[in-house]
This record gives C-alpha cells, structure tokens and sequence, in this order.
C-alpha cells in the first residue's frame, strides 16, 4: 500500500483487497468461482472505493458451467477504505 497520509490506494490494491476478503469470508477463488471485476470507483468524497466482484453462483449445476454465459452470476459490492485497503463492507448487490 502507498503508506502516504494523503494518498489514496490504488485501483489494483483496492481490488486486491476485496478478492482477498472473498477468498477468506465467502469461499476460495479458483476456477470453478469464476471471479471477475465487474466494477470499481473512488467515492465522490475519495475516501473509499467501491468494488463490485461477480462470481458463479456455486448453487448452479455443474452442466451449466460448460457454457459460462448460461451460469447464474452474483455479485459483491465492498467498500475498501481508499487510504488503509481495509475491507469496510461486503454485500450483496445487483449489477
């Protein structure tokens, strides 16, 4: 992390950040979860960043992870503190 006061983390880290905590709380990030980044911002007041991660729902049969675009998706929104990459939230959203 940049370790500066006034600086934000990067793009990268924050993302890193919420893929971490994905891993540790909801379930470990191989090929079968399919992760992907569906989306990231800096909080108009630049104080967090928003992730949102999408990821196959684990409920779905196996048959449909032959034809990924056939899988059912969820999706993870979580706000990382932009100066510490602390994971603040993690929920569940639509995209």
């Amino acid at each position: 992390m940049t370790g500066e006061k006034d600086e934000v983390i990067t793009p990268n880290e924050a993302v890193k950040a919420a893929g971490d905590y994905f891993q540790s709380v909801v379930m470990p990030i191989d090929s079968n979860a399919q992760v992907s980044v569906e989306g990231i911002e800096l909080s108009t007041d630049k104080t967090n960043w928003l992730v949102t991660l999408g990821h196959r729902d684990p409920t779905t049969p196996a048959l449909y992870t032959l034809y990924p675009g056939n899988a059912n998706k969820l999706y993870k929104l979580f706000t990382i503190d932009a100066k510490t990459g602390k994971v603040l939230s993690m929920k569940s959203t639509k995209v």
